[in-house]
């Protein structure tokens, strides 16, 4: 079943569709974050500059543009990936030295080694700047995945201290200061974002951590061990490409309907694939297949995910 019937819910039109909320969130009037890694600094852009990007969807997952040094860069939108991450050759093309080794990356399925830059300054225009020390290894593979050059991925050292919202009907994202979206009205579904970017689930009875992932191009992708735990021991399902994870690994597992339970989002017939090893507490995913469907905001330093649904 595609995943778009279970999730009749999710608005798929409209934007910020409620008469209660206005078109655009308000900007911060201090534009400024601090990131986890001391040596990264995060500024948001001041009010008179602010404005919505343009964004992709390539393959399932979300692509924008910004400038590394002043050079125009492919970015990848990966809050599952820890540190934002960029391509060594397009490093060395923007003439950023390459230093010593930074230690590995978590991404949706395994760690990669990575090498620390020199100073960079990170621009998304009209959104917002980070500027130091980022983490540099071969994107390549993920660029071959998606079928197109991907210069940067944009990681959780940036995500979890703003709110990011995605509006896939009108192709927008935003980036904005925490508590700067304020959606309210019957049609807004708010889910408590847990330690370690968590949410929690229920399927086919079973609760589930699930990592909020939009670095993972599928719906729900859960381990091993919870596929059986949810789905039992026999081998039910149909084998199949699952997603794209951010290091360019295209997922193959088996996939089988079950009855999902998020908030008051649920279906008895939602595709939950198997075959995820998670680095940490998640049992699973929960990626771009679940938020490309209607207005998304995820909020990390509000701990909080909002989603505009259908009465």
């Amino acid at each position: 079943m595609h995943f778009r019937a279970f999730l009749l819910l999710l608005l798929l039109a409209g934007g910020l569709a409620s008469a209660q909320q206005s078109s655009a969130p308000p900007v911060p009037d201090v534009p400024s974050a601090e990131t986890a890694d001391k040596r990264l600094i995060l500024h948001l852009v001041a009010r008179s500059d602010w404005a919505q990007q343009s964004m992709e969807i390539v393959k399932g997952l979300i692509l924008f543009q910004g400038r590394l040094n002043n050079r125009p860069a492919t970015i990848l939108l990966d809050n599952g990936t820890e540190r934002t991450v960029v391509d060594t050759g397009f490093t060395r093309q923007a003439g950023v030295p390459i230093g010593e080794a930074a230690g590995d990356t978590l991404t949706g399925t395994g760690r990669i080694a990575t090498f620390r830059t020199g100073r960079t300054v990170l621009e998304v225009p009209h959104a917002f700047t980070m500027s130091g020390e980022l983490a540099s290894f071969d994107l390549s593979a993920m660029s071959h995945a998606l079928g197109r050059q991907v210069d940067i991925v944009l990681g959780g050292d940036a995500t979890s201290v703003m709110a990011v919202m995605l509006q896939p009907d009108r192709k927008q994202l935003t980036f904005v200061s925490s508590g700067s979206i304020k959606l309210d009205g019957p049609d807004v579904v708010r889910l408590p974002l847990l330690t370690g970017n968590l949410i929690d689930a229920a399927i086919n009875g079973h609760k589930v951590g699930l990592l909020v992932d939009f670095g993972y191009s599928g719906a729900v992708r859960l381990s091993d061990t919870a596929w059986k735990q949810v789905m039992g021991e026999s081998n039910v399902g149909v084998a199949g490409q699952n997603g794209i994870t951010a290091d360019g690994t295209v997922l193959r597992s088996r996939v089988a309907p079950g009855a999902l339970s998020i908030g008051r989002i649920s279906s008895e017939a939602a595709p939950i694939a198997s075959g995820y090893v998670p680095v940490g507490a998640s049992e699973g995913l929960l990626g771009t297949g679940f938020f490309l469907q209607g207005t998304t905001v995820v909020d990390g330093p509000a701990r909080q995910v909002m989603l505009i649904v259908r009465r």
